[in-house]
């Protein structure tokens, strides 16, 4: 009896409606957007973190992701945010740097020291309530098309959940702070968290509950 090895050869035929696909590919410039059928789950080879694509919509959304703790987190009217700065000044001589926005807004930041290794820091601007989740590597710096920080690889340094350190770059280089915006964030089911030390801000999300065994109701 023969056993089965997959799939031989991949054509035109893959692309039928109502076929879809699972994309492992990291660099989403290698992909043509228009040929990847609706319901295309893209998972990230090293993260596990899944995309879905979806009927109407430009870019891909991400799909529901497995916690630390075996949960799982729900996404909701979430999207991938790119914001474009382009440094003016690297160093204005005075402990901050210039940059400026897609807009010609120019913006005045700190440069910070950590580990002896100077970053510049960025502010995230899409809109009021831009943020993201730290602590779980979901945001990025993509310097000039060509290379790519995060937490985990090294580059950035995550300060809080609207400022991002990157290693320092010269005049002229291109910033593209990548990262998803959750507008509303849930649980599958709410979590209580029983203990005297507060947890980890990294791992909640609205609807959470934390019960401080510390303390008593007198």
């Amino acid at each position: 009896m023969s056993i089965g090895r997959g799939v031989r050869k991949v054509n035109e035929t893959i692309f039928q409606e109502g076929r879809t696909l699972i994309i492992t590919e990291e660099n989403d410039d290698k992909l043509d957007w228009s040929k990847i059928p609706d319901g295309t789950l893209k998972v990230h080879p090293k993260t596990g973190e899944m995309f879905v694509k979806v009927e109407g919509e430009s870019d891909w959304i991400p799909a529901g992701i497995n916690q630390k703790d075996g949960t799982i987190q729900i996404l909701k009217d979430s999207k991938i945010i790119q914001e474009v700065f382009v440094i003016k000044s690297a160093d204005d001589g005075n402990g901050y740097f210039t940059y400026v926005n897609k807009h010609g807004d120019e913006r005045s930041k700190p440069i910070m020291i950590e580990n002896g290794i100077e970053y510049q820091v960025f502010e995230l601007e899409h809109s009021p309530n831009a943020s993201y989740i730290m602590g779980r590597n979901r945001i990025e710096a993509i310097i000039d098309d060509t290379l790519t920080r995060s937490s985990a690889s090294g580059g950035l340094i995550e300060i809080d959940n609207k400022r991002v350190g990157v290693i320092k770059e010269e005049e002229g280089t291109e910033i593209v702070i990548k990262y998803t915006l959750y507008d509303r964030a849930g649980s599958a089911y709410p979590r209580i968290y029983v203990d005297d030390n507060e947890p980890d801000t990294s791992i909640l999300v609205p609807g959470d509950l934390w019960l401080d065994t510390s303390e008593s109701i007198e």
